[in-house]
Protein backbone atom coordinates (compact mmCIF):
# COMPACT_ATOMS: atom_id res chain seq x y z
CA UNK A 1 0.00 0.00 0.00
CA UNK A 2 2.95 2.45 -0.61
CA UNK A 3 3.10 5.74 -2.20
CA UNK A 4 6.44 5.35 -3.12
CA UNK A 5 6.26 2.43 -4.99
CA UNK A 6 6.24 1.78 -8.33
CA UNK A 7 3.59 -1.09 -8.17
CA UNK A 8 1.96 0.31 -4.99
CA UNK A 9 -1.75 -0.01 -4.60
CA UNK A 10 -2.36 3.47 -2.80
CA UNK A 11 -0.49 5.25 -5.51
CA UNK A 12 -2.52 2.99 -8.16
CA UNK A 13 -6.06 4.41 -6.12
CA UNK A 14 -4.75 7.76 -5.99
CA UNK A 15 -3.85 8.25 -9.61
CA UNK A 16 -7.10 6.92 -10.68
CA UNK A 17 -8.92 9.14 -8.24
CA UNK A 18 -7.06 12.16 -9.58
CA UNK A 19 -7.71 10.82 -12.94
CA UNK A 20 -11.72 10.99 -12.36
CA UNK A 21 -11.79 13.83 -10.59
CA UNK A 22 -9.90 15.64 -13.59
CA UNK A 23 -12.50 14.30 -16.00
CA UNK A 24 -15.14 15.20 -13.49
CA UNK A 25 -13.60 18.50 -13.48
CA UNK A 26 -13.75 19.33 -17.03
CA UNK A 27 -17.31 18.42 -17.48
CA UNK A 28 -18.23 20.42 -14.50
CA UNK A 29 -16.15 23.47 -16.06
CA UNK A 30 -18.37 23.17 -19.11
CA UNK A 31 -21.23 23.63 -17.07
CA UNK A 32 -20.44 26.56 -14.82
CA UNK A 33 -16.76 27.56 -15.37
CA UNK A 34 -15.01 26.30 -12.06
CA UNK A 35 -11.85 24.88 -12.68
CA UNK A 36 -10.96 23.87 -8.78
CA UNK A 37 -12.11 20.21 -9.68
CA UNK A 38 -10.33 19.44 -12.42
CA UNK A 39 -6.85 21.53 -10.75
CA UNK A 40 -7.32 18.76 -7.57
CA UNK A 41 -7.35 16.20 -9.61
CA UNK A 42 -5.06 17.19 -11.88
CA UNK A 43 -2.40 17.65 -8.68
CA UNK A 44 -3.48 14.64 -7.46
CA UNK A 45 -2.79 11.89 -9.83
CA UNK A 46 0.36 13.94 -11.04
CA UNK A 47 1.81 13.69 -7.41
CA UNK A 48 0.70 10.12 -6.67
CA UNK A 49 1.96 9.02 -9.92
CA UNK A 50 5.35 11.14 -9.86
CA UNK A 51 5.84 10.00 -6.19
CA UNK A 52 6.99 6.42 -7.30
CA UNK A 53 9.34 7.69 -9.62
CA UNK A 54 11.15 10.58 -7.61
CA UNK A 55 11.44 9.46 -4.45
CA UNK A 56 12.98 6.15 -3.61
CA UNK A 57 11.24 3.13 -2.26
CA UNK A 58 11.84 2.97 1.64
CA UNK A 59 13.76 6.13 1.53
CA UNK A 60 12.88 9.60 2.48
CA UNK A 61 8.58 8.63 2.58
CA UNK A 62 9.54 6.16 5.45
CA UNK A 63 11.29 8.53 7.88
CA UNK A 64 11.05 10.34 10.61
CA UNK A 65 10.89 13.45 9.35
CA UNK A 66 8.72 12.74 6.70
CA UNK A 67 5.96 12.00 9.49
CA UNK A 68 6.78 14.99 10.87
CA UNK A 69 6.20 17.04 7.97
CA UNK A 70 3.09 15.00 6.83
CA UNK A 71 1.44 16.16 10.05
CA UNK A 72 2.36 19.57 9.79
CA UNK A 73 0.58 19.64 6.30
CA UNK A 74 -1.98 18.24 8.15
CA UNK A 75 -2.11 20.62 10.33
CA UNK A 76 -2.16 23.74 8.65
CA UNK A 77 -5.07 21.92 6.13
CA UNK A 78 -7.24 21.68 8.91
CA UNK A 79 -6.27 23.19 12.38
CA UNK A 80 -7.36 19.74 13.94
CA UNK A 81 -4.41 19.04 16.53
CA UNK A 82 -6.74 15.76 16.70
CA UNK A 83 -5.92 14.96 13.70
CA UNK A 84 -2.44 15.94 13.50
CA UNK A 85 -1.33 13.43 16.58
CA UNK A 86 -3.60 10.90 14.01
CA UNK A 87 -1.98 11.81 10.99
CA UNK A 88 1.62 11.58 13.05
CA UNK A 89 0.47 7.91 15.13
CA UNK A 90 -0.75 6.49 11.76
CA UNK A 91 3.00 7.39 9.74
CA UNK A 92 4.36 6.39 12.02
CA UNK A 93 3.02 3.34 12.85
CA UNK A 94 3.19 2.52 9.21
CA UNK A 95 6.98 2.83 9.84
CA UNK A 96 6.93 -0.06 12.13
CA UNK A 97 4.87 -2.31 10.56
CA UNK A 98 7.21 -1.98 7.76
CA UNK A 99 10.00 -2.82 10.13
CA UNK A 100 8.47 -5.33 11.42
CA UNK A 101 7.22 -6.83 7.95
CA UNK A 102 10.52 -6.10 5.93
CA UNK A 103 12.58 -8.43 8.85
CA UNK A 104 10.05 -11.20 9.19
CA UNK A 105 10.05 -11.95 5.59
Amino acid sequence: MDLDSKHGKLREILTYIGLILGVLGIIVYYINSNVLLMIIGIILSSTAHLTAYITKHRGFMHSIIFCTIYSIIIYFLTYNILLFSVGFIGCYTHLIGDKLFFKIR
